[in-house]
Formats: structure tokens, sequence, C-alpha cells
């Protein structure tokens, strides 16, 4: 009886990622063969890394974990989920996927770059970028960091979190530019400008006399 194995990834019906080794066995009769499953328990991720799950399931940040040898997605939450474009919608439609998969513009785009280089040198990346229009969100700030998860001095996994940081941007952007116009003033006029806070207290006081 002749035997062949490849590693693969298999979801159970609550949709936890499982790594198993598929054997394949040929009987030696036309179009007849045995297929038997074995787990790599070792590698269960929720037992592994409890702290990304808990980051997970607190679902205050878009979060996703991929393979890094093929960029499978095995993991995200409902947050990171809503920021795939149609018609991907659930983890049942994009759990097993890759991410050339859920993104039709990834070749030969710069996020993949950025993933291949963060594979390559093991090592992080965070950026804050503002995105002009993506899956029906239009001109948002996506605070985006990209994590590897190595194992034996080989990345394993890759983690992607993203947060809409839009309001936080402009809001300090509207500070800047307040106190860029308030300073613009202060060297325009040869008057006395003396500023004071809501209880009546001066904290800033200039004379160009």
């Amino acid at each position: 009886m002749l035997k062949s194995f490849i590693e693969a990834i298999l979801f159970t019906k609550s949709l936890d990622v499982r790594f198993v080794i598929l054997e394949k066995y040929n009987s030696n009769k036309d179009n007849e063969f045995l297929y038997t499953f074995s787990e790599k328990v070792d590698l269960r991720f929720e037992n592994k890394f409890q702290f990304l799950n808990r980051l997970i399931k607190d679902n205050m940040n878009g979060i996703a974990i991929y393979t890094a040898q093929d960029l499978i997605l095995i993991k995200a939450n409902e947050t990171f989920i809503k920021y795939i474009p149609k018609p991907y919608s659930d983890k049942e439609l994009v759990y097993g996927k890759s991410i050339k998969e859920l993104r039709s513009n990834y070749v030969g785009s710069k996020i993949e770059t950025l993933l291949l280089n963060v594979i390559q040198n093991n090592q992080s990346y965070y950026f804050i970028k503002k995105i002009q229009s993506m899956h029906g969100y239009e001109n948002r700030y996506w605070d985006i960091e990209i994590i590897p998860i190595d194992e034996y001095g080989k990345v394993k996994y890759i983690v992607l979190m993203i947060d809409d940081v839009t309001e936080r941007v402009l809001s300090r952007k509207h500070i800047q530019l307040k106190n860029e116009q308030l300073e613009a003033i202060f060297h325009c006029t040869d008057d006395f400008i003396e500023i004071f806070d809501k209880a009546g207290t001066s904290v800033m006081g200039q004379s160009f006399f």
C-alpha cells in the first residue's frame, strides 16, 4: 500500500483552526484511496497565543492572523472582517482564504511589499495612513500594525492590526491648525494679547511693543 502525506489546515464547527497531517493511502485498486487525518496538537493556536485570543475577543481593534507561508487567513474578529470587501462578510466566507483571494488588488500593491518585508526580515512595521476609499469608508485615517510571530527563528504567522483613528488624527490636526493660526496672529499684531481659561485665569500674554 503506497502512502503520501501533506500538511493541511482544517476548521472546526466553531471555526477554530487545526493544523493536520493528511495521509493518503493507495490500496492498489482502481480509483480507491484511503485518507487519514492526524492533528498536530502542539500547534493549537488558542493554546499557544492566549493573549492574541483575548485581543481578538475584545473586538476593540481589527485583528487578523495569517499564515506566513501562504498568507491564509486563519483567525479574525468581527471588527476586521467588516473591513474586508464584499462578498466576504463573515468568518465562514473568509477563513481559509488567502489574502490574494480576499483583496483583488493585492498583487503588486504596497501592502504586498510590506508583508513580504516583514516576513523576510522578521520585524514589525507600524504606520498611520490616509486612504481615500476602502470598502465604503471614505477619507479615513488608519492605524496599521504588522507583527510577525516566529517559531525557531522562522516567521510562522503574521498578525495584522488595523484601527480607524480618523477622529483622533483630525482632532490633532485641528488643534495644530488653531495653534498655527494663533501664532500667526501674534506675529501680525502690535497690540498686547492675553488669553484666559474658562475660570478667567490668564494663561498667556504677549506684547510686541
